[in-house]
């Protein structure tokens, strides 16, 4: 489903978590997952993802991770720019589910070449 890569961007919610399991060692979810299978990074809400977030937060990720910021810096740019004012949706997110919509696991350090 993910052939190969080094970062998975997934708009899911609750980072996929399968299995809530109190007395557990370990996280069962899609992040721990697709880490397995040789990804660097998974970015990923912790929380349920507002719809109209992922393009908004793409859009400015993509901006900031091809001037060659590392991995957590675009993510947090990223997610401090969906406060300001969305003319088109009439809103912006400052609440936390918008401020900080995305999460890294795995490696933060990541810059593209």
């Amino acid at each position: 489903m993910f052939g190969k890569g080094e970062v998975a961007i997934l708009f899911i919610c609750n980072s996929g978590v399968s299995n809530e399991d109190f007395f557990a060692n370990g996280v069962t979810s899609l992040c721990y997952d697709i880490l397995n299978l040789g990804y660097k990074a998974v970015v990923a809400p912790f929380w349920r993802l507002e719809t109209s977030i992922p393009s908004y937060w793409y859009k400015e990720f993509i901006k900031s991770f091809k001037k060659g910021y590392k991995l957590s810096n675009a993510v947090h740019l990223a997610n401090l720019s969906l406060a300001d004012y969305k003319e088109e949706i009439s809103t912006g997110f400052v609440a936390p589910e918008g401020q900080l919509a995305m999460h890294i696991y795995g490696n933060p350090n990541i810059r593209i070449k």
